[in-house]
């Protein structure tokens, strides 16, 4: 009896050891991999800004912008490719010139050149809206980027009259938020009424995009237009991460009590079953075991499940996906452009003062219009801050983590897939 009792303990000790061993070994994973969730708690903020990908697209870009300009300086502007007669998105990107704010146009503007396709080109028409309502004060107003893009322009070049003075006057009293929704109508106005294109797309100045950008976005736009029978406003290219979380970030939030209660209470049931049928396993399944393991164990993994933040373990899947309960950011995203007359004029409306976002979703909830999100991440904000509205940031960067954990040679296979697939295999060569 003596020596059976000792035999047990023994087995419920090695089993309490193992079960701390594979605690302490999935703490040590999560602070490994998952530093970058901002809903996570194994965050680190000093490590989770570290750049990925980015680091190589900005090579990319930089690399792009300098043969552009080389190529340029040689009088050899006739060989970028432009817009086709059916180009299918009308991108803007918006650039405000701001004494504290560093300027990427270039580099986003490069971003989303390099690497494509002469099929991919003639199906976009880019613009830059040059926001400020002195354009000669922006370093970029009149450079090389004029040549390879479709059109420059200014709001003075859009716009008259009280709206002007609007812009005016809200720039003059550093009103971020209202100026930034004014010129978020500028841009989507500007390609609606001198472009034909079903899509437009507006994005930040100071975003990056990933390699094959352009091809993902319209294989998502075909998708949403051939399984998606409902009305819609925008698909969003880019989110910040404290978008993708649980409900609630407390130890014993997301009903952890009932459901290590509902895994658990099966779990034993099993094991006592097993262990009245098996004389071999019955010294392993004493009961000091069981108590480990339905009770100490699962409801431990079951709380290091949610505590390591739902987009480190249940990452979302790559495509597109209905969004209309959460969701940011607005720093790249496509329009449907039966949406935009309406939109325009409820953004607007100067009875209110809403971030242009937060104008957006409420447009978008009023009509009863779905969002659609498009994984994975295919853009970076390079600012952190809104370069539209600065002071809607002040608490977290607008980051995304997914962005950096991109792998080069991946986005290359599926952008030469996805252009075959678009365009026919000719369009690669």
């Amino acid at each position: 009896m003596a020596l059976l009792q000792r035999c047990v303990a023994s087995h419920s000790l090695r089993l309490l050891l193992a079960v701390c061993f594979l605690f302490l070994l999935a703490i040590w994973y999560g602070k490994a991999h998952f530093y970058r969730d901002p809903l996570s708690a194994f965050y680190d903020p000093s490590r989770a800004f570290e750049r990925g990908y980015s680091f190589q697209r900005e090579k990319e870009a930089q690399d792009w912008k300098i043969e552009a300009v080389r190529r340029l300086h040689q009088s050899d502007a006739e060989s970028f490719p432009k817009k086709g007669d059916d180009a299918r998105i009308c991108a803007v990107f918006i650039t405000f010139k701001r004494e504290e704010n560093s300027e990427y146009i270039d580099l986003a503007v490069s971003s989303a050149l390099a690497n494509l396709k002469l099929a991919e080109r003639e199906n976009i028409d880019i613009r830059i809206y040059f926001a400020n309502t002195k354009p000669e004060v922006h370093p970029a107003w009149h450079s090389w980027l004029d040549d390879v893009v479709d059109e420059s322009f200014t709001a003075s070049e859009h716009v008259s009259g009280p709206l002007w003075e609007r812009l005016e006057r809200l720039e003059m009293d550093k009103d971020y938020v209202g100026k930034g929704r004014l010129d978020y109508t500028v841009a989507l106005d500007r390609c609606w009424s001198n472009s034909s294109a079903p899509y437009i797309a507006i994005i930040e100045g100071d975003v990056l995009l990933a390699e094959g950008w352009l091809a993902r976005t319209i294989s998502g736009l075909l998708h949403i237009a051939k399984t998606e029978h409902v009305d819609w406003l925008d698909l969003r290219l880019f989110g910040a991460d404290v978008s993708i979380g649980w409900a609630s970030k407390e130890l014993l939030g997301n009903n952890v009590f009932w459901i290590s209660l509902g895994v658990g209470l099966p779990v034993l049931m099993f094991l006592i079953l097993l262990r009245r049928r098996s004389q071999t396993l019955n010294p392993h399944l004493s009961t000091p075991s069981l108590f480990i393991i339905c009770f100490i164990a699962i409801p431990g993994f079951i709380i290091l499940f949610f505590q390591a933040g739902k987009g480190s373990t249940l990452p979302v899947i790559s495509g597109v996906h209905r969004q209309d309960t959460f969701g940011c950011c607005t720093q790249a995203q496509v329009f449907n452009r039966q949406q935009i007359p309406d939109l325009v004029e409820h953004m607007r409306n100067e009875e209110f003062n809403l971030p242009h976002d937060l104008a957006i979703n409420q447009f978008r909830r009023d009509r009863g219009l779905a969002r659609f999100a498009l994984y994975p991440i295919i853009a970076q904000h390079f600012g952190f801050h809104s370069i539209i509205n600065p002071n809607r940031s002040e608490e977290m960067p607008i980051w995304s983590i997914g962005f950096e954990d991109l792998k080069p040679s991946r986005l290359a296979q599926d952008h030469e897939k996805m252009v075959k697939e678009i365009y026919g295999s000719d369009a690669w060569s």
